[in-house]
């Protein structure tokens, strides 16, 4: 949820998981997602939004995320999932439903 505190650990040289890939995390990049701080998502109205939650969730607070964007159209919380929510897959029905409901 506050990503330019929590991606300050990794300014520099990293590596990409999944292709081997360096590359740079630059301190300009925290700025840039600081001033996005004021999103607009978190301040609408969120009922055309569905979101999903991990409790597991390895790098955001699941209960700050509801905090902040809980009040949405739907609401899914399940666990097992991590951060890269690995059920996703599962998911997939809930969300075409919600698309098609909503839009």
């Amino acid at each position: 949820m506050y990503p330019w505190i929590q991606l300050k650990i990794y300014l520099g040289e990293n590596e990409n998981q999944s292709t081997g890939k360096k590359f740079l995390w630059k301190k300009e990049y925290l700025k840039q997602l600081k001033k996005i701080e004021d999103n607009p998502v978190r301040n609408s109205d969120l009922k055309n939004v569905f979101l999903l939650v991990a409790t597991d969730d390895e790098l955001i607070d699941y209960n700050e995320t509801i905090s902040i964007l809980g009040n949405t159209g739907s609401l899914i919380i399940w666990d097992n999932c991590g951060h890269e929510f690995r059920r996703f897959s599962e998911a997939l029905e809930l969300i075409d439903e919600f698309y098609h409901k909503v839009f």
